[in-house]
């Protein structure tokens, strides 16, 4: 990721949040401000038969809320920083954490931050590909949403190498799922003027990417705009921690059966093995989940419902032996799928004959028609 950034023009979005989303975060900010302020004040004040909400009680001494509030702004950066670190979706979590506890090199430091959101973009639009493989869509047909513009899907689409398509496709397919009335667990995890805020930060990474190389001084001034734009929609979508990404190990037969693997949460690249329950319906897909040349599939559960990520995310042994590596779909051209492995800039290919049944069966369910390999 690291070294080829994604193909994508440079284009001017708005230079301030939706205004759906500015209200949602003022309404869980508040939330979030009392729930801290019942952790701090040991729950609610109590005078006689009546109990007073803490914040109540704060705002009748004039400035004392105002500094309440910046300690709690303070505490909950702190904390949902290490939620993002520690819980997200590894392709999300590995270059954050490299981004904020790695190298103090401004150039390093703003390459692992494009990474983290090219990585966030890519990690949201495969859900919403891989549930809608699954599920279907709604009852009109997905569009993509792109610069003010609304067009059919195409089976290329969901092989671009431009993140905006990625933007443009997981808009138009949670904007299907909601006029339709489907229930999708990845729409559920988007709150409204998200995806036009992907836009935007989008719009920034453009920018600096377009710009060649930066000295010391224009990297850390991007840094300081950026950070911010990433670090709130990061807690956008605190949801993520709660999607788990794994690498199937071995599938136990039982009643329940079970599936035994690794997660492939967090930024750390210690192997973690845990038993996952399956139902019916999670353990055939585990069943057909069997390797795709040398590459393990990874699987992602997101509220009950279990997803196969293929082709756009793969796990496998790294050199040693000891670590597993994740490897991310970039683009196919020239007959070959063309991969970069999560938290460096490593690039491998593979045939694109290897996995052209796992991009059939997106495209089909989705667009109605498989590209084929000469519609690259």
């Amino acid at each position: 990721m690291s070294n080829s950034p994604f193909r994508d023009q440079a284009v001017t979005e708005p230079l301030s949040p939706a205004q759906s989303l500015l209200n949602w975060r003022e309404t869980r900010d508040a939330d979030r401000f009392k729930e801290w302020c019942l952790e701090q004040f040991g729950g609610y004040v109590v005078l006689g038969h009546h109990h007073f909400h803490p914040e109540q009680v704060l705002r009748l001494k004039e400035g004392v809320i105002e500094n309440l509030l910046h300690e709690c702004r303070a505490h909950l950066q702190q904390q949902d920083e290490e939620t993002i670190c520690e819980q997200y979706p590894a392709p999300v979590a590995v270059p954050y954490h490299q981004f904020l506890h790695g190298t103090r090199d401004p150039m390093r430091r703003l390459t692992r931050l494009r990474d983290t959101w090219e990585g966030l973009i890519c990690v949201l639009s495969t859900l919403a590909i891989s549930e809608a493989s699954q599920i279907g869509v709604g009852t009109t047909p997905v569009h993509i949403i792109e610069r003010g513009a609304t067009v059919p899907a195409k089976a290329k689409d969901l092989r671009s190498d431009r993140l905006s398509a990625r933007i443009g496709l997981l808009d138009g397919l949670i904007e299907s799922w909601r006029a339709g009335g489907k229930q999708a667990a990845v729409a559920e995890l988007v709150p409204t003027g998200v995806t036009e805020e992907l836009r935007r930060l989008n719009s920034v990474r453009n920018g600096f990417s377009h710009l060649g190389t930066l000295s010391d001084v224009q990297a850390r001034q991007w840094i300081l705009e950026a950070a911010p734009l990433v670090h709130g929609i990061l807690t956008d979508l605190l949801d993520l921690s709660g999607v788990q990404l794994f690498r199937l190990s071995q599938f136990v037969p039982g009643s329940p059966p079970i599936a035994e693997v690794e997660s492939l949460n967090g930024h750390t690249s210690s192997r973690r093995i845990t038993d996952l329950p399956l139902d019916v319906e999670s353990a055939g897909l585990v069943l057909r989940a069997g390797k795709i040349g040398t590459y393990d599939r990874v699987l992602a559960k997101v509220g009950t419902r279990l997803l196969d990520l293929s082709p756009y995310y793969y796990a496998f042994d790294d050199a040693s032996g000891h670590h597993t590596s994740i490897a991310y779909f970039k683009k196919r051209s020239d007959d070959q799928c063309h991969l970069e492995i999560v938290g460096d800039s490593t690039a491998i290919s593979s045939d694109q004959s290897l996995h052209a049944a796992e991009f059939d069966r997106c495209e089909r369910n989705i667009v109605g028609q498989a590209g084929g390999a000469s519609n690259a």
